[in-house]
């Protein structure tokens, strides 16, 4: 409760807290794509963040894994007198050129550039690459072999779906499709077509599987 952190800071600690501590869990796989669906904010705002949190201590990063770091003895303190993004601690990545300041609001003036490159960076398609591979990435956990994708005809679903749930929402649906104990998918197979017959059921469905107990591991 002493520590002071930035507005963004705080955001993304949130974000975390509820990515690990909401599910029991010490760590998850979070992307810069998966935070800017939970804070809001632009991904380059997200990515100097966490660079900023990790420069701290604050946080722990293993790959796209990420922890909050409880020892608070480790914690490092902003630069006397920085209150803000206005100075960087050391070896902290500065804000990325075109960013000029903040106003009381909020409120960030940027280079049409700026604008132009963070837009692109929110598109749906630049999330297909990512969910297919935290896909792949169960597949392999609960078969022990590698997901064959048909980037064609399963890009197509993806890009669909992308507009219809965040990137952050879709991947915890596919979580909840790897651990279901529902006959259809069991027999269907898991595979994105089947995740996207599926997903309105998944959607709705509370935390116990209604068929958990009903047939055995796979």
């Amino acid at each position: 409760m002493r520590t002071n952190l930035s507005a963004y800071q705080s955001r993304i600690l949130w974000a975390i807290f509820r990515r690990t501590y909401g599910f029991n869990k010490k760590e998850d796989w979070l992307s810069n794509s998966q935070l800017v669906d939970l804070t809001g904010l632009w991904k380059q705002h997200i990515y100097r963040t966490i660079k900023e949190l990790l420069g701290r201590n604050l946080v722990t990063k293993r790959g796209y894994k990420i922890a909050f770091n409880k020892d608070y003895q480790q914690w490092r303190e902003l630069p006397k007198g920085v209150t803000s993004h206005s100075k960087s601690p050391k070896g902290v990545t500065p804000s990325p050129k075109g960013v000029t300041g903040v106003t009381n609001r909020g409120v960030h003036k940027r280079r049409q550039y700026t604008k132009d490159i963070l837009r692109d960076s929110k598109k749906p398609n630049h999330a297909v690459p990512e969910f297919l591979k935290f896909f792949g990435n169960l597949f392999q956990q609960k078969f022990g072999q590698p997901y064959t994708a048909s980037f064609a005809k399963e890009g197509k679903l993806l890009r669909r779906l992308l507009k219809l749930h965040p990137l952050g929402r879709l991947q915890e649906l596919a979580e909840k499709f790897f651990s279901s104990k529902d006959p259809f998918i069991q027999n269907s197979g898991f595979t994105i077509g089947v995740f996207s017959s599926q997903i309105n059921k998944l959607a709705i469905s509370g935390e116990k599987d209604p068929y958990e107990g009903l047939c055995g591991n796979s």
